[in-house]
């Protein structure tokens, strides 16, 4: 069953106030010293706001610095503005997010960050039932510490490219340039790219995990050339790497076997993000950007995305 927009409504009015205690309690406990010296590192510090747009499909989460107190304000999007929504199917993330910007009436300069409610927290449309909002409390804490290690982690990165000048994008196992030319999407190339400035910087999670991202928009833009825009899945929470090769596999456009290698680097992926899984090794990075060159070789020899 669908997850009403009234759920939705009320879950993250429960949401909000957990969320931000989760999070400014983790960065007192473990990053105090870092958020002392970088305090813009760790956005959700200071007076907060969050205006939640809720379209029919999905719900989008905004938030931005308040000089007042922490507040949260819900939208439910007319009729007329879903279905303008829905018709930027395929578009660029810029795009639509002037569109949800429009309907929030949130002035896009001001956004800290912006999640939809599925890369909220795990499990995230389950505890926004109504029949789980009793279990949404404790679940907002919890995603609200990971939140602040996931700043923190991005926090080092950035310092990390500082030390290292910004390390280029070059791979030593192979040529990337032939492999943006082949694809030839902005998108694509900007994922892969800062994929491989991380793994030349030594930080092998965020270039496993942007890679990841970086074979999604290759395979999103594969339906769209080999099968239409109308392929493509309309609820935003099934738009994710492995139902993409579903899609391609059914259809016939990749084989098994690439299907299985994606899978493979989509566990790389899901794994990383936990820290019981242990340490992203440099073999793991270089996986993950070896599969982007598979994709690629096997599709892309003949047709380029445009």
């Amino acid at each position: 069953m669908p997850l009403s927009v009234e759920d939705r409504v009320l879950g993250s009015e429960l949401f909000f106030h957990k969320y931000l205690e989760g999070y400014r309690n983790r960065v007192s406990q473990y990053y105090l010293e870092k958020y002392e010296k970088h305090p813009s590192s760790f956005k959700l510090m200071g007076g907060t706001g969050l205006i939640v747009v809720h379209l029919l499909s999905d719900s989008f989460f905004f938030f931005f610095r308040s000089e007042a107190e922490d507040y949260v304000k819900s939208v439910v999007a007319s009729e007329d503005q879903n279905e303008k929504y829905n018709s930027m199917i395929g578009a660029p993330d810029h795009i639509r997010l002037e569109c949800l910007s429009e309907i929030g009436q949130i002035d896009s300069g001001s956004i800290l960050s912006e999640k939809k409610l599925s890369n909220i927290g795990s499990n995230a449309w389950t505890y926004f039932r109504n029949i789980n909002h009793v279990n949404l409390p404790n679940a907002s804490y919890t995603w609200g510490g990971e939140a602040a290690d996931l700043e923190y982690l991005f926090h080092n990165f950035n310092q990390s490219l500082i030390a290292h000048k910004a390390p280029k994008a070059d791979f030593h196992l192979f040529d990337i340039s032939q492999i943006v030319s082949k694809v030839n999407d902005e998108d694509f190339q900007y994922e892969y790219e800062e994929a491989i400035k991380a793994y030349n910087a030594g930080l092998y999670l965020p270039s496993t995990i942007t890679t990841a991202v970086a074979i999604e928009t290759l395979l999103k833009n594969v339906i769209i050339q080999r099968l239409g825009e109308r392929k493509l899945p309309r609820e935003s929470r099934e738009k994710y790497i492995l139902n993409y090769a579903n899609i391609l596999l059914r259809e016939g456009v990749i084989s098994e076997r690439l299907n299985h290698r994606i899978r493979a680097t989509n566990e790389l992926r899901r794994s990383a993000g936990h820290s019981k899984s242990g340490k992203v090794e440099q073999w793991d990075a270089e996986q993950a950007i070896s599969c982007v060159k598979v994709i690629v070789d096997e599709l892309f020899t003949e047709v380029s995305i445009n």
